[in-house]
């Protein structure tokens, strides 16, 4: 007679559970630890206003409905959702060279921008090499890499809301092995314009230089062109901010034919997932959705501009889907509103941007619900002075 087989557990059941005594690098300790969604739903009062996020530059409004269409039908046949994904997302890939104008072959279908950052790092940075990017922006990417022994040389814009492409320039020698950038910039919203790119790729052709462009369209910007005269240049797109695919994570890159080449023999070929291949190939085929919700955007953004206009407070709008001002008591005003579950991105302890708070809108409903709260919050203070 057989014996049953013998339970094996990998959890110690009695007394202590072992410490790691593993060695980190050095630089995970400098790292402080945020996770802002789970601190977010877990303090939600469920009888308060429904939780508004406007820290975390998302959409704003839900996908187009042809994506919840597409997503529906998936998940009526669960069968496709136990198989593998398809191997570097063909019909996502087709989408985009149909839409980019570039062949398959110069388009890798990535995971958000981070994800594609971290494989083109992971593919030309080691110890010794040396990256410049525009702070601050990057910050945990700058940890891994600085871990590795890369250099990473910090570019501060003389003025954060005006990118200027002399301070980028000035930072690039014959040692600089790779530049990073985001048009518009996904901090402040600084904008280079597509001919200082094309100098910054042209002060050093053996420096790769790397565009993310995850807010571009909001702003309507096309950096795709470049491409064609600059072959060390690599755009890094993502559907993830500008589609409302952030929990799926579809982005792409594009590049030179060899430069991709690279890419994929390190690429994990499943990174797509089949739902966001899915989702994004049905977004790329309802732009007219998007660029209808980028027009409320830029309403909703101009209702909280002009309200903090009045109050004579210093407000920056940007080319993306978010705008900044300065703010006495930063750090009192966010406590405020997230007391009335509104969330906004605090920035004040940026070495260049004292007493700043970022908020993404997605409505006009959205930014009247902000005035209301920060009229009420601004009384308060006046208030207690």
């Amino acid at each position: 007679m057989s014996k049953p087989p013998k339970k094996i557990s990998l959890v110690r059941e009695n007394g202590p559970q072992p410490v790691a005594t593993v060695r980190n690098l050095p630089s995970v300790d400098t790292v402080e630890l945020d996770i802002p969604s789970v601190e977010a739903e877990e303090s939600q009062d469920l009888e308060a206003e429904p939780l508004l996020r406007l820290d975390t530059n998302e959409l704003g409004v839900p996908p187009c409905p042809l994506t919840r269409r597409r997503l529906q039908q998936l998940f009526d046949n669960p069968g496709q959702i136990s198989r593998f994904p398809r191997p570097y997302a063909p019909k996502y890939t087709d989408k985009l060279s149909d839409l980019l104008g570039y062949p398959r072959d110069q388009i890798l279908a990535a995971g958000g921008a981070y994800r594609s950052l971290l494989l083109i790092s992971r593919t030309y940075l080691s110890k010794s090499k040396t990256v410049v990017a525009v702070k601050p922006a990057w910050r945990r990417l700058q940890t891994i890499l600085t871990g590795m022994g890369v250099t990473w040389v910090p570019v501060h814009y003389s003025d954060p809301f005006e990118a200027d492409s002399r301070d980028v320039l000035e930072a690039i020698d014959e040692d600089t092995d790779m530049v990073v950038l985001s048009v518009p910039d996904r901090v402040t919203g600084a904008m280079l314009p597509p001919e200082d790119v094309d100098a910054i790729c042209a002060k050093n052709r053996q420096a790769m230089v790397v565009v993310d462009t995850t807010f571009a369209p909001f702003a309507s910007l096309a950096t795709v062109p470049l491409l064609r005269d600059n072959p060390n240049l690599a755009i890094i797109g993502s559907l993830d901010n500008a589609y409302g695919l952030a929990s799926l994570g579809a982005g792409y890159i594009l590049a030179s034919k060899s430069i991709i080449e690279d890419l994929s023999k390190l690429a994990d070929p499943h990174c797509i997932s089949l739902p966001a291949e899915e989702a994004a190939c049905a977004a790329l085929d309802d732009i007219p959705y998007y660029q209808k919700a980028y027009e409320e955007i830029r309403k909703a953004k101009l209702l909280l501009f002009r309200f903090l206009e009045e109050r004579k407070l210093e407000v920056m709008d940007t080319p993306a889907n978010f705008l900044l001002w300065e703010q006495p008591q930063a750090k009192e005003v966010v406590a405020k509103l997230k007391a009335r579950s509104i969330w906004v991105k605090d920035l004040s302890d940026e070495e260049d941007l004292p007493d700043t708070l970022c908020a993404s809108l997605g409505t006009t409903d959205q930014a009247k619900r902000v005035i209301r709260a920060l009229q009420e919050i601004y009384a308060d203070m006046k208030e207690e002075e």
